[in-house]
C-alpha cells in the first residue's frame, strides 16, 4: 500500500472545457414559458414558479417578503396544517423566495407524485387567502426578528450600505423601520398577490428526471390560466456613481468588533465588463487564496474571514468588500483594503496567481452544473435575464482568457476610492 505524502501539493489539472447541459425551452398554450433541463437517474423533480413579485415591484415596504411567505399559510381549499400534511404524506417539499425582483415558489417532488403536489402548489399560486390571525402572528415574529436584528453589526453596516448606495427611495436601498411592520396588512398583501402573482406572467424552471410527458402536464395546469395587462411599476430614481468617498459611522462607543463594508453600486450582468470585473473581484476576495484573506487575514490577524463580491440585480449591480474586524484595529484593516485594492490598479497581477484564480473560477463553474438540482439554480441567470447558453460560454471565454493587462484596466475604471462608499458599525 502507498501511502499519499502530505508534505507535497497535490498536483492540479488546468479546466480546459466546460460542457453546459442541453435545456429545453418552450411555451405552454397561454405563452407562459417553461425552461426545461431533464438529467440524472433518480425519479426527483424541481419546479420552480418564478414571478415578478421582489421588492421592486412592490408598493409598500415589506410587501414582496410578507406576501410571498404568507402563500403557504391557508387556500380557499385548504388550511395550512392541511397543506403541510398532504405535502408531507406525498414527501414533497416546497420553499419559498422574494429576492430583489423576482419572488417565487420552488417544489421538489418525487415524480410519481408530482401531479399531486403540483395540484396543491396550484391552489397555493391561485388561491392564497392570507388570514389574519396567521398574518398577525408573522407580523410580530418579523418585529421581533427585526429589533434583535438591530444588535447585530453585520446587519446595520449591511443596510446602512445598500441605503448609502442606492438612497432610500431605490428599491434596492429601502429603510425599514418598526413602524412599517404596524402598516402592513392584508389589504396590501392581496394587492401584492393580486398584481404580482395573479396577474403577471409566470415563469416555470424544471429540472430532474421523469419518465412522463412532463409538457403536458404542465399544459394541463398551467396552460390555461389567462393574464391581465398590469401596468409596470413606474421607473425608480437612476443610480449614479459617486464622485467623493462616502464615509458612515454607526456608532457602538462600546464595540470591541467592528463590522465593515466598502464598495459601490456597479454593473449588472447585462454589461460587457461583469465577466472580467467577477473575476477582478474574486482575486481581490473571492476565495479563501485572495489577496485581502492573504493580508488581513493570515498576515496581519486583523480577522477571521474577509470578503468581496459582485452582486447583480436585474436593474443595477453592486461591488462591496465586507468583513468583521477588532474595533481596536478597524481602521488599520481599512488602509489596507485601500492598499490591495491600490496594487490591482498599478501592479499586473503575475501569471502563477491569474492562473490559480481562473483555475478556482473554472472550478466553480463545474459545481454550478454538478447534477439537475444545481443545474436548476444555475438556469436562473437565463430565466430572469432572457439569455441562453451563450451566456455562459462567453463568460467561461472571458475567464480563460483575461490577461494582467485587461484586469488592470478594469481595477482603474471600477475600483476607484472616490466612488466607494465605507460603513462601519462599531468604531474605527
Amino acid at each position: 500500500m502507498t501511502l499519499t505524502d502530505r508534505s507535497k501539493t497535490p498536483a492540479f489539472k488546468t479546466i480546459e472545457e466546460i460542457k453546459f447541459p442541453d435545456t429545453e425551452k418552450f411555451n405552454l398554450k397561454n405563452g407562459t414559458p417553461v425552461w426545461m433541463h431533464k438529467s440524472g437517474t433518480q425519479k426527483i423533480v424541481r419546479l420552480e414558479f418564478i414571478f415578478k413579485a421582489g421588492r421592486w415591484y412592490e408598493t409598500k415596504k415589506l410587501m414582496a417578503s410578507f406576501t410571498n411567505t404568507m402563500l403557504n399559510e391557508g387556500t380557499k381549499n385548504h388550511t395550512s396544517k392541511e397543506l403541510a400534511l398532504m405535502f408531507d404524506y406525498y414527501g414533497s417539499f416546497v420553499s419559498f423566495y422574494a429576492e430583489a425582483d423576482r419572488a417565487g415558489v420552488v417544489l421538489f417532488s418525487l415524480a410519481k407524485y408530482l401531479e399531486a403536489s403540483l395540484i396543491l402548489v396550484k391552489d397555493i399560486l391561485e388561491n392564497s387567502t392570507f388570514p389574519e390571525k396567521e398574518l398577525e402572528i408573522l407580523i410580530n415574529n418579523r418585529k421581533q426578528e427585526f429589533l434583535i436584528s438591530q444588535s447585530k453589526f453585520s446587519y446595520l453596516s449591511g443596510k446602512r450600505f445598500m441605503q448609502a448606495i442606492f438612497n432610500n427611495g431605490h428599491p434596492y436601498g429601502k429603510k425599514t423601520d418598526i413602524s412599517d411592520f404596524d402598516k402592513t396588512n392584508r389589504d396590501g398583501l392581496t394587492g401584492h398577490y393580486r398584481n404580482c402573482y395573479l396577474n403577471k406572467e409566470l415563469n416555470i424552471l424544471a429540472s430532474g428526471f421523469w419518465d412522463f410527458d412532463l409538457a403536458a402536464l404542465l399544459n394541463q395546469h398551467f396552460g390555461e390560466k389567462t393574464y391581465e395587462s398590469v401596468p409596470e411599476v413606474s421607473s425608480h430614481p437612476e443610480t449614479k456613481e459617486k464622485t467623493e468617498k462616502e464615509i458612515i459611522i454607526v456608532k457602538k462607543p462600546d464595540a470591541l468588533q467592528s463590522s465593515v463594508r466598502i464598495g459601490k453600486a456597479a454593473i449588472n450582468r447585462k454589461h460587457p465588463d461583469y465577466a472580467g470585473l467577477k473575476v477582478l473581484s474574486t482575486l481581490l476576495g473571492g476565495y479563501f487564496g485572495s489577496r485581502l484573506m492573504k493580508n488581513i487575514r493570515e498576515d496581519k490577524g486583523y480577522t477571521y474571514g474577509i470578503s468581496s463580491y459582485l452582486v447583480s440585480n436585474e436593474h443595477a449591480g453592486y461591488f462591496v468588500i465586507g468583513s468583521e474586524v477588532g474595533s481596536d484595529v478597524c481602521q488599520k484593516a481599512v488602509d489596507e483594503i485601500y492598499h490591495e485594492i491600490n496594487l490591482l490598479k498599478e501592479n499586473p497581477v503575475g501569471k502563477k496567481e491569474l492562473s490559480l484564480v481562473k483555475n478556482y473560477l473554472l472550478g466553480s463553474w463545474l459545481r454550478m452544473f454538478d447534477g439537475p438540482l444545481a443545474t436548476a439554480e444555475t438556469l436562473r441567470v437565463l430565466v430572469d435575464y432572457g439569455y441562453d447558453k451563450t451566456y455562459w460560454e462567453k463568460s467561461i471565454d472571458v475567464i480563460q482568457n483575461i490577461t494582467p493587462v485587461q484586469l488592470s484596466e478594469l481595477a482603474n475604471r471600477y475600483l476607484n476610492e472616490n466612488s466607494f462608499t465605507e460603513v462601519v458599525a462599531g468604531k474605527c
